[in-house]
Formats: structure tokens, C-alpha cells, sequence
């Protein structure tokens, strides 16, 4: 059950002993006449004889007092013929009821009025009962300094901002009163009666809550049914807009059938009825507090925000899931773009991937095979050695090629040299399940899903996070110009390399276990070359084939266009294309001017079709991605030393308020963007649930 303050609520009468209290009675006009009377005293003094005691069974109270003053004639705490009980410290005087009840009085045509009012919006009856608790009853607020109880006015109902500013000593008109110490005032012994469980029992009369939010929600029910004030004419004449999201609907209509995750509002569930058995008996009392908090939570849960630094894969997806749900998303991007390390161009004429360029789906998807064959290379590599020396036999030169050609693989697949890899642990997800199917190469690229996933979203771009302030109630994020957000909750997407540079403060100080494991992670690095050549001169050689490998001759070679790709279109006059890449320790030709490492590509590429007469590219691309301040990578690896925990360090959260979420915060899918989106909408639920929770 979701939790709402008492200041939120504009009750009269609210009978929740565990967290509001009971409203309790006025002193009358009269009391300035008669002696006001202590039980103390009553029980030693016989002069007290004649006072009659409430004659409800089990009542506690042994001095009742009139909680309404309706006539001067009011007993107050002195004698009456008779005392109505309306709970273990509510009553009310014979002369007060019949000042109401006698036609020839003056407060009848009060009641009537009331009567009217009540019998044509609830079903209930419509008894003096009903009228002296839902319409003569006082209210009672509770100071926010010392948190003690005093009644209020029964004919000022209190607005919400009173409620939450009231301190003792504060009257109707906002005027404090001439005490010195007003909380000293000790709280009136009454309240105590309406902390004890077993006083809901000793209720006979009910009160109605007034003013309830929840009605335009629940105008197909009789209000009383659902412990709501039926004389309420104010909020039923004004029958406000509701405005609640479209997608969502906490209260079943009457009539209708039932909906999942909604709740029947006039009835209690089965659950309900077992934590609070209390109210099993009186229903009413406790489906308005219920319904309030349903109606609470669904119109304001919209008002929680979250900040989410980075529009890459995981933080586009995350904001959207988040969005979706009801929240209120600001992604801030240090780049004039979205995607991250998503980045596909079309200066070449046609979309070419600077950066991730496979959606991973099939049986054993990409990673899963990568990290075999690194595991496979590695101990390949240790058991060739061996081989060699024990049986002092010899490879070909071209089996030797054959393995530099998988080093060089592996070494792509991890974004750095295998020296640096960990032969143990680079297969820590092998014993996950995978995603099944096809490899899939989108011919407009992964921008374009990453588009679809910015649609609707507020990104504020060109704007670079230097600072996430988590010490107090709400985050604070603040830009590179001064900038500053707040939210309830910051996820942050920002790649590995740039959080170890530490390119973003945090205050307080991430903890040791979290940056810890930060550091602890490999930073891969690849950098692409993108060719565009009049005609595709490679295919009479290798016919169909979308992909072709290059096999270093030299262990030195390793890492220098180990593969190249086909990214040819035949709907665009010479529009062929090949796209390679630099890893390992091949990366150091990326200090050189582009068109060396062009020429550099291009004897490979001779040497690759000795029988052609290799043209020169029209156009040609190298990507800087390890020289980009706001990536500084291409995907993490597990390390020498280091096992997949750190992983599962890295999607931990930090004080409940900093989440982090992309491809090195996911265990199962690392290194892919198919595993920073699943860790953007992992995060997203994690985020949703604690403000839930927070909330209740």
C-alpha cells in the first residue's frame, strides 16, 4: 500500500489509528460555566455521583465530553439525561442532540438541510448519528514540531497548506496564540485511546472523508459505499477533468468486468482483509484511505523525475522504458548527436557504420563465438608452444598465418592485445543464455533504431555532464557551463574509459567497492577505415561472400585489416564499399595522417588480388573513436586478473540514487549493443521500482 502523508489529505474524521489520528470533541461554550471535570478526581470524590457515564458497553471514557457545543444548554463535561457514543472518545450531550433532532429548534433546519443533501448522493441513512459525526464532529491536526495532536475548528475545514505548516498555538484566523511554550502544552489524554488497535471495535458511527481526490475517479459508485462524505455537494457539483494517464486505471468501474492490476474500489481484497483485520468489519474506513492513496500515487508518480546522462544505446532505451512509464525523463548528451558509439554516416554517399554495425542475435551470437575463439587462441597458443617444444616438430609458414590471422580476430574482438586478456574469465558469459536467430546488418544502420527510440524524448544535446551532486534528498546534476538539474534518481550511461578518467565528479565519492571494479574492467579500442571504390573488384575472387579475412604473414602484422567488410549498395552508381579496422597493436598507425594508413590498407588489399588492378578509393574514411573525448573506446573485456564480477559490480547502484547502465554494466551481454539496451531497460525497471517503493 502506497504511504500519504496526513498533510496531503483533507479529512474529517479520518479513522486510521496507525497513522492518522482521530478527530475528538470541542469544549462547549458552556465550560466557562461548569467545572470542568477530571477522571481523577471522579473516582475519589463522591460528589461526582450524579455524572452519568457513557452507556455504551466496553467504553473507557468515564467523564464524556460534548464534543459539539450546539446550544448554550450543552452538558460539556457536566450532566446530561443521556450521552451518544460515537467512539471510545467521542460523545455527544442529550441537549446537543435534540437541538438538532427537535423540529421546534433552531439547529433543525440545519440538520434537514444535510439530510436532503446526503439521501440524494448516498444510500446510507441518513440518521442524526450520521449528521453529528459528518457534519458537527471538530477536526484535529497534528503540529509538525512536537507532532502532538490538538483539535481544530469543527467549521474551518484546514487546507492542505495549513496542515503541513501547523505548529502549536496557530489559530483559525493565522494568528499564534499569547503562550510562550505552546508544544509544553501536554496533548489531551484522548489520543492515546485512538492508538490502540481494539478501539476501532467501539466505533458505532462512522465518519465520511471530505474532499476526497479520488471521487472523479469513482463517479459510478454511491460515495458512502466507498467511505467517501455524501454531503460533500462541493466536490460533486464541480465534477473535475480527470487527469490521470492514459494507461493507466486503478479502480474497476461498477458494473464492468474485472482488469488486471485494478482494484474493485468499494470492496476489499482478500490480502487487505489479512493485514488489516481490523477493518474487515468496517470497510468503508479504510477503502477511502486506500483509494486516496491509489488516486495519489496514479496522478502523481508522473511528477518523479530522473536524469539520464548519456543518449547512447542504454540511455536511449532506458529513458524510453522510464518515459512509458510514467516518468519524467531528461537525457543530457555531451555530443550534437544521439547514438554514442552508434554512429553510422552517409558522407560517403551511402550509410556506412562508424561505430557498432551487428545486431547479435543468432543461436551462439557474436560475443559468445568471439570469446570461444579467444579462449581457444589463447590455450591454443600455450599448447602450440609446448607442442613445438616437446616434439620438436614445426608449423608451415602458412599455418603459422592461419594463426595470426585468429590472434588478430580475437584481438578485434576484444579491442586490445591478447597479453592483456584474461585467458580465465573472457568467456564469464558463456554460461548465460544467448539470443537466438540471424545475425542482422541493418542497410540503414542502427542510428536508425536509435531514432525511433529518441522520438518523444527531452535530450538536451551539446550539453557535457561534469558533475553529479547525490549528498542530499534529490540528485543534482551539473553541466560543463553551470548548468543545473534535479531529480529524484541519475542514471548514468557514460562509456567505461570516459568514467575512468574520471571525466565526471561525483560528490560524495563513488565508494572504493564501485570504483573499484570501474577500473578494474579492459578498455577496448578499435578504430574503422572505410573505403569507396568506382567498382568491386574483389568479388570475381570471392563471389558472394559479404565478408573476407586478411592473414598476416607476420606476428608483427596482427591487428592490421584483419577482416574487411562488404557494405556495397548496387542502388547507387559506384557506390562499392569496404570497411576494416586497426586493433591490437596495429591502433599505433592511428597517430599517422589518414591517407598513410589508406595506403597502408591499400597494399593489403593488392596483396589480397594480385590478379586485379586495384583501383583508388574515391573517397575514404578513418574513424578517431579512441581519440574521441566523450568515448575514448570501442566495448570493454575482461582483463588479466579480473573475472565477470566486476561485471555485476559495475550495474550496481550507488545510495539508491545513482544507477549506471551500457554494454560494461551487463554480465550476459557485454561488449554488444544489444547488451547496453538490455541493461538501459534493466535499469529503467530498477529505477521504477525503488521510487515505488520510496513511495509507499
Amino acid at each position: 500500500m502506497v504511504h500519504i502523508d496526513y498533510v496531503e489529505l483533507q479529512l474529517e474524521f479520518p479513522r486510521v489509528c496507525m497513522t492518522l489520528l482521530i478527530t475528538t470533541p470541542a469544549i462547549s461554550r458552556r465550560n466557562a460555566k461548569r467545572k470542568t471535570i477530571d477522571s481523577s478526581d471522579q473516582a475519589t470524590d463522591p460528589s461526582f455521583k450524579n455524572i452519568r457515564r457513557c452507556p455504551h458497553s466496553g467504553c473507557p471514557t468515564k467523564v464524556p465530553i460534548c464534543f459539539a457545543g450546539a446550544t448554550e444548554r450543552c452538558a460539556g463535561s457536566g450532566y446530561t439525561s443521556r450521552w451518544y457514543h460515537t467512539s471510545a472518545a467521542e460523545h455527544y450531550c442529550n441537549e446537543c442532540f435534540e437541538h438538532y433532532y427537535r423540529c421546534h429548534k433552531d439547529g433543525y433546519e440545519v440538520y434537514l438541510s444535510w439530510k436532503k443533501l446526503w439521501s440524494t448522493h448516498g444510500t446510507t441513512d441518513a440518521s442524526i448519528r450520521m449528521f453529528m459525526t459528518n457534519s458537527v464532529l471538530p477536526f484535529w491536526v497534528q503540529c509538525r514540531e512536537c507532532h502532538k495532536w490538538r483539535q481544530w475548528s469543527k467549521s474551518t475545514t484546514p487546507i492542505p497548506e495549513f496542515l503541513k505548516n501547523y505548529v502549536c498555538g496557530t489559530m483559525a484566523s493565522g494568528k499564534k496564540s499569547k503562550l510562550e511554550n505552546p508544544c509544553e502544552v501536554p496533548e489531551d489524554q484522548r489520543v492515546t485511546l485512538t492508538r490502540d488497535p481494539s478501539w476501532t471495535h467501539l466505533i458505532s458511527s462512522l465518519s465520511y472523508m471530505k474532499n476526497s481526490p479520488a471521487w472523479p475517479y469513482l463517479t459510478s459508485y454511491f460515495p458512502d459505499k466507498l467511505g467517501m462524505c455524501p454531503s460533500d455537494h462541493e466536490v460533486f457539483k464541480e465534477r473535475k477533468t480527470p487527469v490521470m494517464h492514459k494507461y493507466l486505471q486503478p479502480f474497476v468501474e461498477a458494473d464492468s468486468s474485472e482488469i488486471a492490476n485494478g482494484v474493485a474500489p468499494d470492496v476489499m481484497e482478500e490480502q487487505e482483509m489479512d493485514e488489516f483485520p481490523e477493518y474487515a468489519s468496517i470497510p468503508s474506513m479504510y477503502l477511502a484511505i486506500r483509494n486516496i492513496c491509489l488516486t495519489l500515487w496514479n496522478l502523481n508518480f508522473k511528477n518523479l523525475s530522473v536524469i539520464v546522462v548519456g543518449a547512447g544505446t542504454a540511455g536511449l532505451a532506458a529513458a524510453k522504458t522510464l518515459q512509458g512509464l510514467g516518468l519524467k525523463v531528461t537525457v543530457l548528451e555531451a555530443k550534437s548527436q544521439i547514438g554514442g558509439r552508434v554512429c553510422d554516416d552517409d558522407s560517403l554517399g551511402v550509410c556506412v557504420p562508424m561505430g557498432a554495425q551487428i545486431l547479435n542475435g543468432a543461436l551462439n551470437n557474436p560475443i559468445a563465438i568471439i570469446c570461444e575463439q579467444i579462449i581457444f587462441t589463447a590455450k591454443l597458443k600455450e599448447m602450440h608452444q609446448q607442442f613445438l617444444d616437446e616434439s620438436q616438430l614445426s608449423f608451415t609458414t602458412e599455418e603459422e598465418s592461419l594463426m595470426n590471422f585468429h590472434i588478430s580476430n580475437l584481438e578485434f574482438a576484444c579491442g586490445d592485445t591478447l597479453r592483456n586478456v584474461s585467458a580465465l574469465h573472457w568467456d564469464q558469459n558463456e554460461d548465460y543464455p544467448q539470443f537466438s536467430g540471424e545475425n542482422l546488418v541493418l542497410p540503414a544502420g542502427i542510428s536508425q533504431v536509435l531514432s525511433k527510440l529518441a522520438e518523444g524524448l527531452d535530450i538536451d544535446l551539446d550539453t557535457k555532464v561534469t558533475k553529479v551532486d547525490y549528498g542530499e534528498e534529490t540528485v543534482k546534476v551539473v553541466s560543463e557551463n553551470g548548468k543545473e538539474w534535479t531529480a529524484d534518481k541519475v542514471l548514468v550511461t557514460l562509456p567505461l574509459a570516459v568514467l575512468q578518467d574520471k571525466d565526471v565528479e561525483f560528490s560524495p565519492c563513488l565508494p572504493e567497492w564501485k570504483s573499484k571494479a570501474m577500473k578494474s574492467l579492459g578498455v577496448g579500442k578499435i578504430e574503422k577505415i572505410i573505403l569507396r571504390f568506382p567498382r568491386p573488384f574483389w568479388r570475381k575472387k570471392i563471389k558472394d561472400c559479404k565478408v573476407f579475412g586478411h592473414i598476416p604473414e607476420k606476428q608483427d602484422n596482427v591487428g592490421y585489416f584483419n577482416v574487411f567488410y562488404d557494405f556495397s549498395t548496387d542502388k547507387v552508381d559506384k557506390m562499392y564499399l569496404l570497411v576494416t579496422h586497426l586493433t591490437g597493436s596495429a591502433l599505433k598507425l592511428r597517430d599517422r595522417l589518414d591517407r598513410d594508413v589508406v595506403a597502408a590498407c591499400m597494399e593489403v588489399l593488392k596483396a589480397l588480388f594480385p590478379e586485379e588492378t586495384v583501383p583508388k578509393p574515391l573517397d575514404y574514411f578513418v574513424t578517431k573513436w579512441t581519440k574521441d573525448p566523450y568515448s575514448k573506446m570501442c566495448y570493454s573485456y575482461v582483463p588479466i586478473g579480473v573475472d565477470g564480477d566486476a561485471y555485476d559490480i559495475m550495474s550496481q547502484d550507488v545510495a539508491s540514487k545513482v544507477y549506471f547502465a551500457g554494454e560494461a554494466t551487463n554480465r550476459q551481454f557485454p561488449q554488444s549493443v544489444t547488451g547496453a539496451y538490455v541493461s538501459g531497460v534493466r535499469e529503467a525497471h530498477k529505477i521504477f521500482s525503488t521510487l515505488v517503493e520510496d513511495d509507499t
